[in-house]
């Protein structure tokens, strides 16, 4: 895709990255998340994960600001983190780190890259079912980060 530049997070992003994580955050998972959850969560939550894992982190630029980030959070074959700005969205940016993150997990020695989503979130599990990912399962789960149960859609691809 032209004009998109993916290529690996520096701790100097943390600020930029977080916003555009935070903001696609607001928009995608906000809404679903009880109100407390919500309160939990802020762009130093985004900057902070960033700045304490860059290696695991790809950080996506288009016309030159950081639109987006995906994560390998604990550097295996589990993609943890897809988050572009929404004024980016639409651009193919999801698209490409996921191509991007999927490139490292084979370089890994992984065959199968793996992803969870929250079940209403229709936008991320239609971009993930186009991609080429099948469903695993599908249930309750308790997100340790987000303190509550939410239902969850867990994804896989051979790749």
């Amino acid at each position: 895709m032209t004009g998109i530049l993916i290529r690996p997070a520096r701790p100097e992003d943390a600020e930029v990255a977080g916003q555009a994580g935070y903001s696609a955050w607001l928009k995608g998972i906000g809404p679903i998340v009880p109100e407390e959850t919500r309160l939990l969560i802020g762009e130093e939550s985004f900057a902070s994960f960033i700045s304490g894992t860059p290696e695991q982190i790809l950080v996506a630029e288009r016309a030159g600001q950081i639109a987006g980030m995906g994560a390998t959070e604990s550097g295996n074959n589990y993609i943890s983190d897809i988050w572009v700005a929404p004024e980016h969205e639409g651009h193919g940016i999801g698209r490409e780190l996921v191509r991007a993150l999927e490139a490292r997990i084979a370089a890994r020695g992984y065959k199968v890259a793996t992803i969870s989503v929250l079940s209403e979130n229709a936008r991320a599990l239609s971009l993930y079912r186009h991609l080429g990912y099948t469903l695993v399962s599908e249930g309750i789960e308790y997100r340790e980060h987000l303190r509550c149960e939410l239902e969850t859609t867990k994804l896989e691809k051979k790749l």
